[in-house]
């Protein structure tokens, strides 16, 4: 005979519970919003819950939109220089008006607008989408 244990079907060791730490207060993890990309936005509720406070989840949608619009500055920069070499105005005033929606894009109003953090990661998607549209 050998000293071997069966484990009961359904036995398996449950994992350890994992916390968040918000506002000073380990909170479980799980109860976290699933907007993860808004996480330096959570706050703990007196009843101990994660809520996502909007303007902080605001400034943080701006500050996507601003990694997110880095490369398309540097697309931007190399066609007004193929504009300024070849002498094409037409190319020249689209630059332009594309060079202010990308400084202009962290201040779109849908991200203002927006009243929950799904609304507001859906307005940055468009934001970006739109910025990664072709001149």
């Amino acid at each position: 005979m050998t000293d071997e244990t069966i484990e009961p079907a359904g036995a398996e060791e449950a994992a350890p519970e994992t916390f968040i730490l918000i506002d000073g207060r380990l909170l479980p993890a799980a109860d976290q919003p699933p907007e993860s990309e808004l996480q330096g936005a959570f706050r703990a509720t007196a009843k101990g819950k994660i809520s996502v406070h909007m303007p902080t989840a605001r400034e943080i949608a701006r500050d996507m939109v601003r990694q997110a619009r880095a490369d398309r500055f540097k697309a931007v920069d190399d066609l007004r220089n193929q504009a300024l070499d070849e002498d094409d105005v037409a190319l020249r005033a689209r630059v332009k008006a594309k060079a202010r929606e990308l400084k202009d894009a962290p201040a779109d109003p849908r991200i203002d607008a927006a009243t929950t953090p799904a609304g507001l990661l859906a307005a940055v998607e468009a934001v970006i989408a739109e910025m990664q549209a072709d001149l």
